[in-house]
């Protein structure tokens, strides 16, 4: 790679590993508090994370093109025989099919299959696209994402780990790789962390497999765009980061902070009555809903992967 592409290699991953995944979490806890008051906070955190994606990338393609210019091929290792290469390429176009139904599957109004969404997803609320706007942009962050942190990780992550360990063997590779890409979901919480490191060894897997990233890339792409499928979900705790708003400080849409799939408050009792018999108060005031039906256990299904 040369002492210049190394050097520049190494701060890169530094940064991946060591600033990345809390600077995530920062901006992940910002949104929580700006959403609830300011309807563009979506918009923009998407456009500012597809601008630091292609930064990235950028930066790490000027690296590669440095490596090259002092003698060093960067390129991907070739797939390990043709077999190996028409067994990746058949499970991304097995993918390909089942990601856009698994999108249809989550869009549904089925109650058991909300709350399965809504346990999986709920504390990424802050996150997902509820308007036109945010969904149309959201496509922008799922195609980015899908090419950007395959050039990054897989094809950046595989020669960056072969440098350092020549002879590293495919699994070491898939370990590594997959770890740092879970630790940069750190926002998503410690399920979220060892989901998308699964994701990102069977990425790694996929490129390691077939010599190319398109696999990935596709996968990717597909599986960050079934988000902009799904339907508004409703607020829970997880969407708290400083106590409760106030009615004033909700924005327009958000609703009640307990929504659905937490126990109502209870109603205030009325004062009791003059003399025997009295009966219990009065029921909910006007304006006010009354409690919610108990919410259907979770049926069974995958989760989805945020």
């Amino acid at each position: 790679m040369g002492v210049l592409a190394g050097a520049l290699a190494t701060a890169v991953a530094a940064l991946l590993v060591f600033v990345q995944p809390q600077r995530g979490k920062r901006r992940f806890q910002r949104l929580q508090v700006e959403v609830r008051t300011d309807p563009t906070a979506r918009v923009r955190f998407y456009r500012g994370s597809i601008v630091a994606a292609w930064a990235m990338t950028a930066v790490v393609a000027a690296i590669g093109l440095i490596a090259r210019a002092g003698g060093h091929d960067l390129g991907l290792p070739p797939a390990p025989s043709d077999s190996a290469r028409s067994a990746a390429w058949l499970l991304t176009l097995e993918m390909a099919v089942l990601l856009p139904v698994s999108a249809v599957v989550l869009r549904s109004r089925n109650p058991r299959i909300v709350r399965l969404v809504q346990r999986q997803l709920g504390h990424l609320r802050a996150l997902l696209p509820v308007s036109r706007d945010e969904r149309a942009t959201f496509v922008g962050v799922a195609i980015t994402a899908g090419i950007c942190e395959e050039v990054v990780f897989r094809w950046g992550g595989i020669t960056y780990v072969r440098w350092l360990a020549p002879g590293s063997s495919d699994l070491l590779v898939i370990v590594v790789i997959g770890a740092v890409f879970g630790l940069g979901h750190l926002y998503q919480g410690r399920w979220g962390v060892l989901a998308t490191g699964a994701a990102g060894g069977l990425f790694t897997w996929l490129t390691l497999t077939s010599g190319s990233l398109i696999p990935a890339i596709v996968i990717h792409a597909l599986v960050d765009l079934r988000i902009v499928a799904l339907r508004e979900l409703p607020p829970t705790d997880g969407d708290l980061v400083d106590g409760p708003a106030s009615a004033s400080e909700r924005a327009p849409g958000l609703g009640s902070v307990s929504g659905p799939g937490l126990p109502p408050a209870p109603p205030s009792p009325s004062p009791p009555g003059p003399g025997p018999g009295h009966g219990p108060g009065p029921g909910p005031g006007p304006g006010l809903p009354p409690p919610h039906p108990p919410a259907p256990a979770p049926g069974p299904g995958s989760p989805p992967t945020a």
